[in-house]
Parts: C-alpha cells; sequence; structure tokens
C-alpha cells in the first residue's frame, strides 16, 4: 500500500526554487519513499544515504573539487539520514556556492546537529519540510465511511507510522519503538544515560493530557532538573514528543508556565508501556483520543503551512479547555476533546467572558476529520 504525502506537491514545487530542500521526520515516517518519488520523477538523480559508511567516508571533509567529478551529469542530489555525515552543511554549502546546476535535498532523522550546521551555512537559501508520521487526511480517503470508526480505534492502539498503518501488529510495533524510535539519541554522543530515556519516555507515557512537572521527573526518575529537560529537549529533537505551553493573558489566575507533553506518534507511546490493549476495555481512552487528536490538528497546521499556535488553557481554579488556537494576534478558536459525543463539555464561564470572540467546538469521531483535512 502506498500514500500519497501532503508535502509531496509542495515539495515538487520547490525543486530548483531554492538552493536546498531539507525534509526532518522520524525514522520510519516515509523520508526515503517520498525521496525516492523525487528520483523516479526526474531523471539525472543521484540518491546517497547516510546508513552507507563508504557514503559517510567519501563526503566527510570532501574538496570542491572532488564534489564537481562526482555531480558531473547530475541535476538532483538526495542525501538521506545526512545527519549521520560530519560538518554536511559546510558539504551542501560547497554544492550550492559552487556548482549552482544541483539541486540538493537532504532528510534528516533528528535534529541534533542538522539544523543548525545547514541553517548557519545557508540562511536564506534552505527550505525546510517536516514530515510527520501519516496523517489522517492522508489515508483516511482511502477508507470507505463506514470502515472509519474502526479505523480510529486501530490508530489509537497502533499509531501512524506507515508500516503500522499496513499491519496494525502489535508485534511489529514494540520493534519499532525498539529499533527505531531511540536509536538517533542513543548515537548521540553526549548521552551517558540511555536507561533514563527510557525511564523518562515511560513517565511520560503515563503523564499524556496531564500538565508536566519537571521538578516531579527529576524526583521520580533521580536526577536534577536540568539532565531532564536536556533529554526532553532531545526528545523533541529526535521527533518522538511535542510540547503544548499554556495559554495565559488577562486572567489573573491563568497558568503561565504550564506545558503539556504529547507524542507525535500514539503508536509509539502505546509501544513504550507495551499496551495495545482493546478500546472497549482501556481506561487511558479519554486521554489516546486527547493525544491522537491533537497530534493530528498540529500536523495538519505544519502540512498546509497555515500560521496557527496551538496551546492548552488552564486557571489555577480548575478551569479548563483542552486546545486553543490563536493567530499572531488574535485568540481564535477554543476546544475540547472528547471520545464519546454523548459527554458533557461545558465552556467554562471565565474564559467566556475574557475571550468572547473565540469560538468554541467539542471534536470527537463523529466530527473528527472536518477538523484535521481540507
Amino acid at each position: 500500500m502506498e500514500f500519497t504525502r501532503i508535502i509531496e506537491k509542495e515539495l515538487l514545487e520547490n525543486c530548483f526554487k531554492w538552493k536546498a530542500i531539507i525534509i526532518y521526520g522520524a525514522r520510519q515516517v516515509g523520508k526515503t519513499t517520498l525521496c525516492k518519488k523525487l528520483w523516479w520523477n526526474y531523471a539525472k538523480t543521484l540518491y546517497v544515504t547516510g546508513d552507507d559508511f563508504s557514503v559517510v567516508q567519501f563526503l566527510t571533509g570532501i574538496s570542491l573539487v572532488k564534489l564537481e567529478q562526482w555531480l558531473k551529469g547530475y541535476r538532483i542530489l538526495i542525501i538521506d539520514e545526512a545527519q549521520k555525515i560530519k560538518e554536511i552543511g559546510n558539504t551542501i554549502k560547497l554544492i550550492v556556492d559552487n556548482i549552482p546546476e544541483i539541486q540538493v535535498i537532504a532528510t534528516g532523522s533528528s535534529a541534533f546537529d542538522l539544523a543548525n550546521n545547514i541553517q548557519e551555512s545557508l540562511t536564506w537559501r534552505v527550505k525546510t519540510f517536516h514530515l510527520h508520521p501519516l496523517s489522517l487526511e492522508e489515508i483516511w480517503a482511502e477508507v470507505p465511511i463506514h470502515q472509519h470508526k474502526e479505523l480510529l480505534e486501530q490508530r489509537l492502539l497502533y499509531g501512524m507510522y506507515p508500516r503500522s498503518v499496513i499491519t496494525n501488529d502489535a508485534q511489529e510495533l514494540f520493534e519499532l519503538v525498539q529499533s527505531y524510535a531511540y536509536k538517533d539519541i542513543f548515537l548521540y554522543e553526549s548521552l551517558r544515560k540511555p536507561d533514563l530515556i527510557v525511564k523518562l519516555l515511560q513517565a511520560l507515557a503515563l503523564q499524556i493530557g496531564s500538565e508536566v512537572s519537571f521538578n516531579e521527573l527529576s524526583q521520580l526518575l533521580a536526577v536534577d532538573v536540568k539532565t531532564v529537560q536536556k533529554y526532553i529537549g532531545l526528545l523533541e529533537q529526535a521527533f518522538i514528543i511535542f510540547r503544548l505551553p499554556s495559554f495565559a493573558r488577562n486572567l489573573r489566575n491563568e497558568l503561565k508556565r504550564g506545558q503539556k507533553i504529547y507524542f507525535w506518534d500514539i503508536g509509539v507511546r502505546n509501544g513504550i508501556l507495551r499496551n495495545v490493549q482493546a478500546i472497549a476495555s482501556r481506561t487511558d481512552l479519554g486521554h489516546l483520543w486527547e493525544n491522537f487528536i491533537i497530534a493530528e490538528r498540529i500536523k495538519f497546521l505544519q502540512n498546509h503551512r497555515l500560521p496557527y499556535h496551538s496551546f492548552f488553557w488552564r486557571t489555577t481554579s480548575g478551569s479548563e479547555l483542552d486546545y486553543l488556537e490563536t493567530d499572531f494576534a488574535n485568540l481564535i478558536a477554543s476546544y475540547e476533546i472528547k471520545w464519546s459525543p454523548k459527554r458533557q463539555a461545558k465552556l467554562p464561564v471565565s474564559f467566556q467572558e475574557q475571550y468572547p470572540d473565540a469560538s468554541y467546538r467539542v471534536i470527537s469521531p463523529d466530527n473528527a476529520y472536518s477538523w484535521v483535512s481540507n
């Protein structure tokens, strides 16, 4: 089964408009498949990967003369898993500055070094894309309407990685988490306690939907707060988790520095806990749905480059909303997220009084598709 990715059209349109194109995304989300589509669409394309040690050796510290000889006759150079090649930003800069007929496309499954290296070298000359796990928008159109609820239940268990969407297999999900989710972090040169990453992820997996306290995590894991913050930053750069900050503007008792942490893929979260128990018997279904649909909404915003910012809202007295969106200046929408559309959800009076112009909507499986697709 092959899926058309939303960013694919924009990616093709931007070939030869930018000096370099960078595609970020976690391992196994489909970056290589996407690059090979480009390879098939354009003649004279050279594809190499940082997973090949000979490629790493060849491109590390390569001279301009060798680059010109190597690229003679080609129009596109695709460097997959580019973060594995030392000083790859300087190599790409050499190509961009001196071999203008070459379009460079590089992918990275972690942003530890690749982002800074390339952005510093190619300011204003690079177009960046983020390839997420599959989105509902990308797969729902292929599924008959009467199977949509079943599809949602499967995705809440196994997630949206392409392989998981195809197989719905627990063992493959566990192997995905074991083999790929942690790999780039464990290879990071300054990481000294890989077991701590596993424990931290387990703690975060149990806290989705709840405000996260670095102090509580440091006590739970018996490490200092700075270490917790550093490792959470690494998990973000490896595209495993993302933060949702609290929104505060008018009310004195609004949380101003709170944050929640969600997983980009709910299947990875379930795999970390080794829990793919059936939906009907789960006690964490509400939190699963909240994480899943917020991630889907943010994928939608990023895939279509919509200029909205995402938050949650809570007051010290306990009033809360699951999700808010703002544009650059204004709060424009508020949402409650419920798996069961029959569950009552009310807009807090204090929020309504302070932000009367913000729309309000409850998101359930009945109306989710319209919220996460064009």
